[in-house]
């Protein structure tokens, strides 16, 4: 399976991965027959990447169901929340939702920040795993397959040895 980033740049989206999860996860909340996280029912979330980035608070109701997905700019208060999540930049996220970081690994380099509940943080991967799910299914068509990759990557790799080769002449 392909990373979601490589997803989505074949997909040629243009927004962060940051922002295409955030908006999956409000789109999940927007949906009537939302999916159930019941391994943190009636609780919320809050994350960020950066530590100037806006706030994305996330809240489920008592039957564990995706209520809320709220925004909030990164000049207010620390949000009110059970969990307090901040990536140090965009590649973090990236690497983590390509599960090319483990969690344990950015806790331990500074990387991922967590305050508040660590169950509760741990718990949120079905969120984002579910986020990921709608993303694969919103731009899964775009995306080729793996022999098709190789060949683009091996193209792009021929391409700039040919440059350097033009500049080296």
């Amino acid at each position: 399976v392909l990373p979601i980033s490589t997803v989505l740049a074949m997909a040629d989206v243009s927004s962060p991965v940051s922002t295409c999860f955030t908006q999956a996860i409000a789109d999940l909340a927007s949906d009537n027959a939302s999916t159930t996280f019941l391994s943190f029912a009636d609780s919320s979330i809050a994350t960020r990447v950066t530590p100037r980035g806006d706030w994305s608070v996330f809240t489920t109701g008592r039957d564990g169901a995706l209520v809320t997905c709220s925004r909030l700019q990164s000049s207010s208060d620390d949000p009110e929340s059970d969990v307090r999540i901040t990536y140090r930049d965009e590649e973090t996220f990236a690497a983590l939702m390509d599960e090319t970081l483990g969690s344990a690994a950015a806790v331990a380099t500074g990387r991922l920040r967590v305050l508040g509940s660590l169950k509760l943080a741990s718990a949120s991967e079905e969120l984002y795993a579910a986020a990921e799910a709608l993303l694969r299914q919103q731009y899964g068509s775009a995306v080729v397959s793996a022999e098709e990759v190789l060949a683009l990557q091996r193209a792009e790799e021929e391409e700039l040895a040919a440059q350097l080769e033009r500049r080296l002449a």
